[in-house]
């Protein structure tokens, strides 16, 4: 993102305000206001692409699991975050299917190539399978929108393990803040990859 983006743009002005904002309610533990702050990332970066593009219907349903998952894992009730937790897999399941259809060739035949593999390699030791086909797509393809996409997911897996070390764990009021520090930053990368693959005129 460049000073260019945030003129032509005012909405990723706001989001990026907002993420501030969100980040101080976050360390200061005003869960009220990250109610009604914190889904309001996932909206705007869906409004703008909504009105600008609107060509993927993958981007408004894994952002509504990631704006269901925002809203459960602020609860501290182990219920609702365990839920905010399958709605996070649900949007990760999302970003997966969408990175297949990146690919040339059936996902079998894409694997047997060792650049393809390294990633499923290392990060599959983490779970974080996802991540993985992020970091390998992006490898096979080396395109801008793909790039977007493997830096997103990268971020999102580092803020998925620790959110569940924080909550399980530390219970730490800043690193509860950092999540979002890194959260906004992942949204926004995959946003990019939607709004960048396509080469319609913004």
């Amino acid at each position: 993102m460049n000073n260019l983006t945030l003129k032509k743009n005012p909405l990723i002005y706001t989001f990026w305000v907002l993420a501030g904002l969100t980040f101080t309610w976050r360390v200061f533990e005003q869960d009220s206001l990250n109610l009604i702050f914190t889904p309001l990332l996932s909206l705007i970066l869906i409004y703008d692409y909504h009105r600008k593009i609107a060509d993927d219907q993958a981007l408004y349903f894994s952002f509504f699991f990631c704006m269901l998952g925002d809203i459960m894992t602020i609860s501290s009730d182990f219920y609702y975050f365990t839920s905010g937790l399958i709605a996070y897999w649900g949007a990760s399941i999302l970003f997966y299917f969408t990175l297949n259809r990146e690919l040339e060739v059936p996902f079998r035949t894409a694997i047997k190539k060792p650049s393809f593999f390294l990633p499923f390699l290392i990060y599959g030791l983490s779970l974080s399978l996802t991540c993985a086909m992020g970091l390998a797509v992006y490898w096979h393809k080396k395109t801008t929108p793909t790039l977007h996409f493997a830096k997103g997911l990268v971020i999102l897996s580092v803020t998925a393990s620790l959110i569940g070390i924080n909550r399980f764990y530390l219970k730490n009021s800043l690193v509860y803040g950092v999540e979002t520090l890194l959260y906004a930053p992942s949204l926004f990368y995959i946003f990019m990859y939607f709004k960048t693959k396509t080469q319609r005129a913004l």
